[in-house]
């Protein structure tokens, strides 16, 4: 026989150093990963976000791009370079970067106002921070990558702290098995970026159609949501938030 639940508000007090979940945990804030070839419509999707905006920005994205929405809302950028001069320290100078990359997340989830972080790209910013730590991407050991990986997602779950969303675009790259190309792609990027997103999905670019489309493929906010086309008009930030928290479009414009 099943017991009747217990009503909300029953009186019982709660064990030493709880709190009483009143179900109201789910903060209105979406942090996505967002994957796709180039010139499929990344940026823009990033950019129909709430502002103000900060927007880290490794890539070449932007222009053409931003100037359709600055006069709409604030956007507040920081701008990397990935070109380590000849001659240089490559340690030293991805280092710099990498610094200059901690100081600008940080300032951004400490500004009150801003309402969305895009990192464009993850793909970039965690090249920098391997760069940094190494100062080459190829043949370093596994087990070196701990103190990078725990450093990684220590900062990029400082969003958890905030209400702000958090925006990642990625690169794609070939999908290799046994060395051998299998004729698909994947996102590049730190292969660990699913404990920190709440949703993946690839952009799509319809050359026929000529429209963008957001192929939804995993969301632990709502499971009900993987797999939906997110197409046209329905190809916006506030779209698809709206759609996995189950509330107004308004609420994320």
């Amino acid at each position: 026989m099943v017991k009747a639940a217990r009503k909300r508000g029953s009186g019982v007090k709660a064990p030493d150093g709880y709190v009483k979940s009143n179900g109201n945990t789910l903060k209105r804030r979406l942090v996505a990963s967002v994957h796709g070839h180039e010139k499929q419509g990344k940026t823009e999707f990033a950019l129909s976000a709430p502002g103000p905006i900060c927007y880290l920005n490794f890539d070449c994205g932007l222009e053409g791009v931003v100037e359709k929405f600055e006069a709409e809302k604030d956007i507040f950028r920081v701008d990397f370079d990935m070109e380590c001069p000849p001659k240089t320290d490559k340690k030293k100078y991805y280092n710099e970067q990498w610094n200059k990359f901690l100081t600008a997340f940080r300032a951004a989830l400490a500004h009150e106002e801003t309402r969305t972080i895009v990192v464009d790209t993850e793909t970039e910013a965690w090249e920098t921070i391997r760069l940094a730590y190494f100062g080459k991407k190829e043949q370093v050991m596994p087990h070196h990558y701990a103190p990078v990986n725990e450093e990684y997602l220590s900062l990029l779950k400082g969003v958890y702290k905030t209400s702000k969303n958090l925006i990642f675009l990625r690169k794609m790259r070939a999908q290799y098995v046994d060395d051998k190309w299998n004729g698909k792609y994947e996102p590049a990027g730190f292969n660990k970026l699913q404990y920190v997103a709440q949703a993946f999905g690839e952009i799509i670019f319809d050359k026929k159609d000529k429209t963008f489309s957001l192929d939804l493929q995993d969301s632990r906010i709502n499971k009900m949501m993987v797999g939906f086309p997110f197409k046209g008009e329905m190809c916006t930030f506030p779209e698809v938030a709206a759609a996995l928290h189950e509330n107004d479009v308004e609420e994320w414009q």
